[in-house]
């Protein structure tokens, strides 16, 4: 018989919500093991775009008006999209619902922060449209975040309750002699 590690011991600490309990309570410790790995993995990239979104946003916020590159009646468009963007990939990055309150308030005042230093800059002006275009996309941006969670939870779920032959005929998992006897097999 092969020692299994309890599938607890792989979960990361920051999943969102109640997708650890899901991974723990519906599913065996091979496939909690191979989730949790490629999310620990998925999350750091989450967090280095995030940073990078972050600056980019930061730079082109301050940049003075003559430098600005032109987005005519775009400009609010792209406010909420660009801030929609780090919502759902902080979200998804920096996990639970519990800390999207906090993140989501944090980009709003870094919003409303660049905008009140674009009122000394020149040629750039205080708006308070592009604030409320900020706030809309981050209120999208954890829409669409909270939208990908709950698919990711419904996946795990039906991929538990499958039998395992159908698994194996979806391309869900296959096993193999050298992985059934390190214990990392679906089966």
């Amino acid at each position: 018989m092969v020692h299994r590690e309890p599938p607890t011991a792989a979960l990361p600490a920051l999943l969102p919500g109640s997708l650890a309990a899901d991974m723990v309570d519906r599913a065996d410790g091979a496939r909690c093991r191979r989730v949790t790995s490629w999310l620990r993995a998925g999350r750091w990239v989450l967090r280095a775009s995030f940073a990078v979104g972050l600056i980019a946003v930061g730079i082109v916020s301050l940049l003075p008006g003559p430098q600005m590159p032109p987005l005519g009646e775009h400009d609010k468009l792209m406010h909420a999209l660009a801030y929609g963007v780090l919502a759902a990939n902080g979200g998804l990055a920096f996990g639970d619902h519990g800390r999207w309150l906090r993140l989501g308030l944090a980009l709003f005042t870094f919003g409303l922060a660049l905008e009140a230093v674009q009122g000394v800059l020149p040629g750039r002006e205080v708006s308070l449209a592009d604030v409320l275009a900020n706030g809309i996309g981050v209120i999208i941006g954890f829409g669409v975040a909270g939208m990908a969670v709950a698919l990711g939870r419904l996946a795990l779920r039906r991929a538990r309750r499958l039998p395992a032959g159908q698994r194996e005929r979806e391309g869900r998992a296959v096993a193999t002699a050298p992985a059934a006897a390190t214990g990392l097999s679906d089966t």
